[in-house]
């Protein structure tokens, strides 16, 4: 979905600027929360001023991101992206199986999409599993993977990582009081 150059620009600007990004110890996961969430509106930040050197690339990534999730999905509206994080993974990071909706209080999202930036060989972990569809994908980068966000069989998990994982999560609505992006 994006080259492997992209990819490298944002792995360096999150590493050059790691200090402002959050670091959750006991998911030991650096990421900074951007968008309309519901669940985490105290940690979520509106406004791409933080990331001014990467905003135009971002602005353009999520245009790409609407664009193909409204082709492959056969949505009749169109989508936006209401909310993403900017992560690393370190080793020793897991994600327990969710659902992106936050336990129905995230409603307005219908489609989470997650931007690889770096690929994880089997031996490094970081697998995306879906237990109820028996389907795993061991991330590659540049690869944009895109499912429903509320519907009980997508329930997902990251399996143990073993090496640094980089990746873009983004989640879209068809509800444009929830678009992040205003024009």
């Amino acid at each position: 979905f994006i080259s492997q150059e992209e990819c490298e620009a944002y792995i360096d600007y999150i590493d050059r600027n790691i200090e402002k990004i959050t670091f959750y110890e006991s998911a030991k996961r650096h990421h900074l929360m951007f968008g309309h969430e519901v669940e985490h509106k105290d940690k979520s930040l509106t406004s791409l001023d933080i990331v001014y050197e990467i905003k135009d690339r971002l602005i353009s990534l999520f245009g790409k991101v609407e664009a193909i999730a409204k082709s492959v999905t056969g949505s009749k509206s169109d989508v936006f992206v209401s909310s993403f994080f900017i992560a690393k993974q370190i080793k020793g990071s897991f994600i327990d199986r969710h659902f992106d909706t936050d336990e129905n209080t995230n409603l307005h999202l219908k489609h989470s999409v997650v931007l690889y930036l770096n690929t994880m060989s089997d031996s490094s972990g970081g697998t995306l599993n879906f237990p109820y569809l028996n389907y795993s994908y061991s991330p590659k980068g540049g690869d944009l993977i895109i499912f429903p966000s509320n519907e009980k069989e997508y329930s997902h998990e990251v399996l143990d990582i073993k090496e640094n994982r980089y990746s873009i999560p983004l989640f879209l609505t068809d509800d444009p009081d929830f678009k992040l992006i205003r024009n």
